[in-house]
């Protein structure tokens, strides 16, 4: 269950299924013994990407996923909330087509949508290179209630943070609490293409926790905002 990962404490804070309190290292986690004294809240989230979209085949995948239940022996008081997403694949299908199986995912019951935001494609025979944010847009606008996510965004190099809160406020604005963002320090394979540069980890990290300061600054303070990294 627990991974070391060899990066920032900072940058850790979205794991896909931790319980409250839970902490990041694996040697110094407590067991679940240890957690089961004391009500836990858990939110697990599970990633799903259906290649045969086919109705019937997604209805009852969609179906079997929400059907799921979770336990913990000898932890009564664990507390289970559990959320399915679409993973829309919009390196693998054409921006409309991810946009259609969306559409359907939230008509049976899934809670979120989550979209790559790639700028290379990662097949070389019919691979597509939608962008995330003008798909997350037309997907918002074609849904009802859905919440909407990048799964992630490199705040640094191709982008720059400033343009990346702006967007995302203006998105958040369209559509109140529908709207995420994930955010990572990058992959080469979307960031050398555009800008040749390919830091090192450290740097990357260390960039990354400064976009993300710029981000919450911006979209936090009411007076001009100014930034020195």
């Amino acid at each position: 269950m627990w991974k070391k990962i060899p990066q920032k404490p900072e940058l850790r804070e979205s794991s896909w299924a931790r319980p409250a309190g839970v902490h990041d290292n694996p040697d110094k986690a407590p067991t679940f013994d240890s957690i089961a004294s004391r009500s836990v809240n858990v939110r697990l989230v599970t990633l799903i990407s259906i290649i045969d979209t086919g109705t019937s085949r997604f209805g009852y995948l969609a179906r079997s996923a929400l059907s799921m239940t979770s336990s913990f022996t000898g932890c009564e008081d664990v507390i289970m909330e559990t959320k399915i997403g679409y993973f829309a694949s919009i390196e693998q299908y054409k921006p409309m087509d991810a946009l259609e199986q969306s559409v359907r995912a939230e008509k049976v019951g899934f809670d979120s949508i989550w979209v790559d935001d790639h700028f290379h494609p990662w097949y070389h025979t019919d691979a597509q290179s939608g962008q995330a944010w003008a798909w997350m847009g037309a997907t918002l606008q074609a849904t009802k209630k859905v919440f909407v996510s990048t799964c992630i965004t490199c705040p640094i190099l191709r982008y720059n943070p400033g343009v990346v809160a702006q967007t995302f406020a203006t998105l958040r604005q369209m559509y109140p609490k529908r709207v995420g963002i994930a955010v990572g320090a990058g992959e080469a394979l979307n960031e050398v293409p555009v800008t040749g540069k390919w830091p090192s980890v450290a740097e990357r990290q260390d960039m990354t926790v400064e976009a993300i300061e710029v981000m919450r600054k911006l979209w936090e303070s009411k007076a001009p905002v100014s930034f020195k990294g």
